[in-house]
């Protein structure tokens, strides 16, 4: 593995870490909007009421976001053009930060102006969110792929541990091809086991990525 490649992996890796985390943050801290009275219906109140309380935090969490997946983008397309081995790894992965920027830039930009504009409905609101959750779900089936490839490349090692790395690694990337499919045929329904597949194959593909590249040598 060249010294160009190398730093793409690391930069990949990072990167994808730091998206987990972020993530996981977001989730634990911020959410989504809520019903004001426990039970009751969300409305367009409660959706202006979490921009107006939580709008800084929620845009500086997407912005930071948004730069990881720049660079998981520009360094999977760069190394993709060097001819480094695995190409439709590194496309996936190009193709993961492009939608994931895509699903963000919909947040920013549509999520609040959309529930202002609603007036007393949340119809429109969801509409937006809909769309952007399926740039959100192409993203993470893409993400499987790379998990998949990465996996498939470790488990052929000698190594008995990298071939547990591998074999985990290409469950992860499988099981988030099959979630993430099935959440854009199926809507939001099923957007905890998305989202969680999508979370793991990250994680493990942050971890593989280099292995695989070196194997390639």
């Amino acid at each position: 593995m060249d010294i160009a490649s190398n730093r793409a992996v690391k930069f990949v890796s990072i990167a994808l870490i730091a998206t987990v985390v972020l993530q996981l943050v977001y989730m634990a801290f911020l959410g989504g909007p809520q019903p004001a009275e426990a039970g009751a219906a969300l409305t367009s109140a409660d959706v202006i009421r979490y921009f107006d309380e939580r709008g800084t935090e929620i845009t500086a969490v997407w912005a930071i976001e948004a730069a990881a997946f720049i660079i998981i983008a520009l360094s999977a397309f760069v190394t993709l053009a060097r001819g480094a081995a695995m190409p439709v790894a590194w496309c996936a992965l190009g193709l993961f930060g492009v939608f994931n920027l895509v699903q963000i830039g919909i947040g920013l930009a549509m999520f609040e102006p959309a529930a202002r504009a609603g007036g007393d409905e949340t119809g429109l609101f969801f509409v937006i969110v809909s769309g952007a959750f399926f740039f959100f779900y192409l993203a993470k089936l893409f993400l499987g792929i790379a998990a998949t490839v990465f996996g498939l490349r470790i488990v052929s090692g000698n190594s008995a541990g990298l071939k547990v790395l591998g074999g985990l690694t290409l469950i992860a990337g499988l099981a988030a091809i099959g979630a993430n499919f099935a959440a854009m045929a199926a809507g939001n329904s099923v957007l905890f086991i998305a989202g969680a597949t999508g979370t793991a194959a990250a994680l493990f593909t942050a971890v593989a990525a280099g292995f695989a590249m070196r194997l390639t040598r």
